[in-house]
C-alpha cells in the first residue's frame, strides 16, 4: 500500500500542476476573446468553436500512440474524450447558468453531432482505414471554411473620410480610437494566444500524469483511453467551461465543448488513421453515445429544461465510467 501511494506522488503532483496552467490559460482566453473576436470579425461563440475547441494535445496523443503501435489508446481517447466533454463539461455548464437559444448554438450542435455519426460508421466495423481518415479531415475543412465564410464580419475600423467636408479634428479623433481599439485588439490577440499554449502545455502535463496513474492502477489500453486518458486530454476544455461560468459566458463554454467534440470526431480520428490504421474492435456502442449527446443542446432550447439535463449529464458519466470498468463500453 505504501509503495503504490508513493508511486502515485509523482503524476498527482504532474496533475496538480499541470491544472494550474490550465486554469490560468482558459481565464486569459475568456479574458481575450471579446478584443479577438473583433479583431477577426467573427461572433464570439464561432471562436469559441475554432480556438477553444481546438484539441492539438490530443490529436498529439491519438498520433503518437498509433505511431508507437497503440491504435486502440489512440480511438478510445479520442471517443473516451468526447463523452466526458459532452457529459461533465456540457453538464456542468448547463447545470450552474441557462443555456442562450441562439440559432448559432443549435447549428453548432448539429455540426458536433454529425462529426460524430461518420466518427461512428467508420470505427463500426472496428478499425479506421486511410481513406476513411482523409474523409474526416475533408469534413472538418469543410465545416471551418463554412463558419470562417458564414459568419465572419469585415471588421469595423470606422468610417474614414466619407464626407469632404467633415470636421477634421472629429476625423482624427475617429482614426485615434480607431487605431487604439486595434492595438487593444492585437494584444488581446497575443495574450488570447498565450492562455491557448499555456492550455496545450498544462493539458499535456496532466495526460502525462494521468497515464502514470492508470499504469500504476493496470488498467488496460481500452478502460485507460475511455477513462483516465479521455479525462485529462479534456481537462482544458473542463477548465473553459469553469471559467465561462465564472464570467456568465455559458454560451461560450458550450460552444468550446462543441468545438472540441468535433474536432476529435474529424481531425484527431482522420490524422491518426493517416499514420495508420487505427484498429481499434468494440469502439462502435461508445462511438455512437458520443455522436447522439450533442443531441442534448437542442433537447435542452425545446424543452427548457437547462439545470435538469445538465444534472442528468454529469451523474450520466458515472454510469459511464461504471459501463467502461464492467466492461460493457
Amino acid at each position: 500500500m505504501t509503495e503504490t501511494l508513493l508511486a502515485l506522488s509523482p503524476p498527482v503532483v504532474l496533475l496538480l500542476f499541470g491544472c494550474v496552467l490550465l486554469t490560468w490559460g482558459a481565464d486569459e482566453f475568456v479574458e481575450r476573446m471579446a478584443g479577438v473576436a473583433r479583431l477577426l470579425g467573427l461572433p464570439m461563440l464561432a471562436l469559441a468553436l475554432l480556438l477553444a475547441g481546438a484539441e492539438p494535445e490530443e490529436l498529439a496523443t491519438a498520433v503518437t500512440a498509433t505511431a508507437q503501435g497503440y491504435p486502440v489508446l489512440a480511438a478510445t481517447d479520442a471517443v473516451g474524450a468526447n463523452i466526458t466533454m459532452l457529459t461533465v463539461g456540457l453538464g456542468l455548464a448547463l447545470l450552474v447558468q441557462p443555456l442562450p437559444a441562439g440559432s448559432m448554438i443549435r447549428r453548432y450542435a448539429l455540426y458536433a453531432t454529425g462529426a460524430g455519426v461518420l466518427a461512428a460508421a467508420a470505427l463500426w466495423d472496428g478499425v479506421v482505414e486511410a481513406w476513411e481518415g482523409a474523409g474526416l479531415i475533408a469534413v472538418f475543412v469543410a465545416v471551418v471554411a463554412v463558419i470562417w465564410r458564414t459568419q465572419r464580419e469585415p471588421p469595423k475600423l470606422g468610417e474614414l473620410a466619407e464626407d469632404e467636408d467633415e470636421d477634421r479634428e472629429a476625423d482624427e479623433g475617429e482614426r485615434e480610437r480607431g487605431d487604439d481599439d486595434r492595438r487593444s485588439s492585437r494584444r488581446d490577440l497575443w495574450w488570447l494566444l498565450g492562455g491557448l499554449l499555456a492550455m496545450v502545455v498544462g493539458g499535456a502535463i496532466v495526460v502525462d500524469g494521468a497515464v502514470r496513474i492508470a499504469t500504476v492502477a493496470g488498467l488496460g489500453q481500452h478502460a485507460t483511453g475511455l477513462t483516465a486518458l479521455a479525462f485529462a486530454t479534456s481537462a482544458e476544455v473542463l477548465a473553459l467551461v469553469w471559467v465561462a461560468h465564472r464570467r456568465r459566458l455559458t454560451g461560450v463554454a458550450v460552444a468550446g465543448v462543441l468545438g472540441a467534440v468535433l474536432y476529435n470526431a474529424t481531425l484527431t480520428l482522420g490524422v491518426s488513421a493517416l499514420v495508420a490504421p487505427l484498429t481499434a474492435p468494440g469502439l462502435g456502442a461508445a462511438a455512437l453515445l458520443a455522436a447522439a449527446l450533442p443531441l442534448v443542446v437542442l433537447l435542452t432550447v425545446w424543452a427548457r429544461a437547462t439545470r435538469l439535463l445538465g444534472g442528468l449529464l454529469a451523474v450520466g458519466y458515472l454510469g459511464y465510467l461504471a459501463a467502461v470498468l464492467a466492461g460493457l463500453l
